[in-house]
Parts: structure tokens; sequence; C-alpha cells
């Protein structure tokens, strides 16, 4: 994955899954399988595992790394800064009101 900024970060899947993860500290694929079509989300929680942003566990769960945390902490606040981020905003409340 590459930063290119939090223009690019609002359109991005892989951000939003990792961006949630370290936000939730875990994600359950399950809840955000409905959110996304399932052939990209597939492709995209594949890329984030492959390149250390997001660890499966036994308990069927996959948790944020350093990588997660560390991008988050860093872009998060960026794109609020810039009020580029809507997009992630708009899937936080669609997961919200499934619970």
């Amino acid at each position: 994955m590459a930063v290119f900024g939090p223009t690019f970060i609002d359109r991005s899947i892989s951000y939003h899954i990792a961006f949630y993860a370290a936000e939730e500290k875990a994600i359950d694929i399950q809840d955000m399988q409905e959110v996304f079509s399932q052939e990209i989300f597939d492709k995209r929680i594949h890329d984030a595992v492959e390149t250390g942003f997001l660890e499966e566990r036994e308990d069927g769960l996959y948790y944020p790394t350093w990588k997660s945390n560390v991008m988050a902490k860093l872009l998060l606040p960026l794109g609020e800064l810039t009020n580029s981020i809507d997009t992630y905003e708009q899937m936080k409340l669609q997961l919200a009101g499934r619970d």
C-alpha cells in the first residue's frame, strides 16, 4: 500500500479496513462483508494480511498490527483536518447500525 495523502485515503477500502481495525482493536469480518462487495472485500483483506496491516487470529477476528496503528494515528487526524475521510465515516456509521 502506498500512502498518497488524505485525498486518496477517502476512496481506499484498504485504508478503511486498516483504520477501523486500529480504532476498534479487532474487526469481525462478517460484519464488514455486508458493507463491501464480496469480491473486493476478500481481495482487500487478503492484501491487508499479506502486507502486514492485519493479522488473523484463531478466534476468527482480524487484528491491527503496529503498521495499522501507526498509519491510523498519523493519517486519520490529517484526514479529519482536511475533511477528506467522508466515505470512511459513512462506513463506520453503516457498521454501527448493525449492532
